[in-house]
């Protein structure tokens, strides 16, 4: 998204994986906020917006982590390159999600 703007959805999407619980109902969570028909299925959009979610909670967590300074302000210039590192990982995780998708898809068609 946008540097400096906060997608609601994406923050409790991103949240959820500081929730109690195992890492499958915590995907789950994320995915029940993101299935904005209610039909159990995302369509690419939201399923990038689903992976950016995750991967922007994740680099911000390790960030802090390994942030020395008693200060945890970000420069707005790193903030912009986190924010495209992020975006990129959520386009890379797709097109391998959506290839791995693909190539099991074209198995099961073979078995049948």
């Amino acid at each position: 998204g946008d540097v400096g703007f906060v997608d609601v959805k994406e923050l409790g999407v991103g949240f959820s994986l500081l929730c109690g619980g195992n890492k499958s109902s915590k995907l789950v969570s994320g995915f029940e906020l993101l299935d904005r028909d209610g039909k159990d299925r995302l369509n690419i959009d939201q399923l990038k917006q689903f992976f950016r979610s995750y991967l922007t909670m994740l680099s911000g967590i390790s960030f802090l982590s390994s942030t020395r300074s008693d200060s945890n302000t970000v420069s707005k210039s790193r903030r912009a390159a986190m924010s495209q590192a992020v975006e990129h990982g959520a386009e890379w995780t797709l097109g391998h999600f959506v290839k791995f998708n693909k190539g099991k898809h074209k198995q099961h068609q073979n078995e049948n």
